[in-house]
């Protein structure tokens, strides 16, 4: 019901077919199709990539993906051909051109089709981190008029039996040690659901494009990609995950300030819901009251922290102010900041023991550090 009006979901349809006059998405230039069909065609596996791609048709018809976003590495950067010629439009957060590695370089209009600009790029503190920028299905709600409109059907998750797993696992953690056999069966109850199992499929550019994807067996390949080894057993944890020392610890890039494995277990706690809660409030708000969220901000978020020594990858699509990948911290965030400050009206209406409004000092004393 809103407001106290019943709405039906609208349906998700296909798009117009290649040829449809009604079809505005961009052409193939010669040099995509040329490359599509020289050495991309043959590896897809899906019906409707198994047309050649001409010059002048329409990239993206019925059946096919229109948008993909690849969350890749500079050290596994996809090659601006390779990236172009794509049967859709690819975002990757790593694109590379000869010895030029680019950043989240946008997608700018060229005639009827497009190119990338090297010379800007998505994210970070470029202003622009609303262009190409990968969401989460679960919130694809065709009844909503608009990305910021709370209008719509599509259910909310404001409960998941998996934040429960979490909350317990953390409580026993704490109770009875990092190593508590029920902490680690708590979180091995979340990780069962999520593996993959055999008769599931997984998402077309997770099963051919992304880095690792090389190492599944052909068949979890080839379209509609279904899988067909179990995983569950690879996908549970142990204690080796907060010891400090294992490959399994070391890759879950604890911060320098967790020096005990209690420390390590909790950043592991909420390194999991993380994964788990994935554009979720859930995690945000668990953070927010966890004492670690100036923490975890400080070391693992770029825009935030200070540090100033090369911790991430530079890029050659740096603007000429400086802004961009530089590979240092941006220093936008401060501890004070994990609490908001006390409206003024708030303060305005406060009043001493003797029902007196607070001078100018009070109000300052009673305002959370920092504002």
């Amino acid at each position: 019901m809103l407001g106290g009006t019943t709405t039906t979901a609208a349906p998700n349809l296909d798009y117009y077919d290649y040829q449809d006059e009604n079809n505005t998405t961009y052409v193939w230039t010669p040099e995509q199709a040329d490359y599509f069909n020289t050495y991309i065609r043959s590896t897809y596996t899906r019906p409707s990539y198994n047309r050649a791609a001409v010059a002048g048709d329409h990239k993206i018809g019925t059946d096919n993906i229109g948008i993909a976003f690849l969350e890749n590495t500079k050290a596994t950067a996809i090659d601006i051909k390779e990236a172009l010629a794509q049967p859709f439009v690819l975002f990757a957060r790593w694109i590379k051109d000869g010895d030029k590695y680019y950043y989240r370089p946008p997608v700018q209009a060229d005639a009827e089709s497009y190119a990338y600009n090297p010379l800007t790029y998505n994210g970070l503190d470029s202003g622009s981190y609303r262009a190409g920028r990968p969401n989460s299905r679960k919130y694809d709600d065709p009844n909503r008029s608009g990305n910021t409109s709370f209008y719509g059907t599509r259910d909310m998750p404001v409960f998941r039996l998996a934040e429960t797993y979490l909350i317990c696992a953390e409580a026993y953690g704490r109770k009875e040690g990092p190593n508590s056999a029920n902490a680690i069966s708590d979180i091995n109850a979340v990780r069962k659901r999520a593996a993959y199992k055999p008769g599931e499929e997984r998402a077309e550019i997770l099963a051919y494009l992304y880095p690792g994807s090389e190492n599944l067996p052909e068949a979890e390949r080839t379209y509609p990609y279904p899988v067909v080894t179990d995983i569950t057993n690879t996908m549970l944890v142990d204690a080796s995950y907060w010891d400090g020392g294992s490959a399994n610890s070391i890759a879950e890039n604890y911060p320098p300030t967790a020096t005990s494995d209690m420390d390590r277990f909790l950043h592991f706690i909420y390194n999991e819901l993380g994964r788990e809660f994935n554009q979720e409030m859930l995690y945000l708000e668990r953070l927010h009251h966890s004492g670690l969220q100036a923490e975890r901000i400080s070391y693992h978020h770029q825009l935030a922290t200070s540090d100033r020594t090369l911790r991430w990858d530079m890029a050659d699509n740096v603007l000429e102010d400086g802004r961009g990948q530089t590979g240092i911290g941006k220093g936008y965030f401060q501890p004070f900041h994990t609490l908001k400050p006390i409206h003024q009206s708030f303060l305005d209406l406060l009043t001493d023991e003797d029902g007196k409004h607070l001078d100018a000092n009070a109000k300052s004393a009673y305002q959370n550090y920092g504002y």
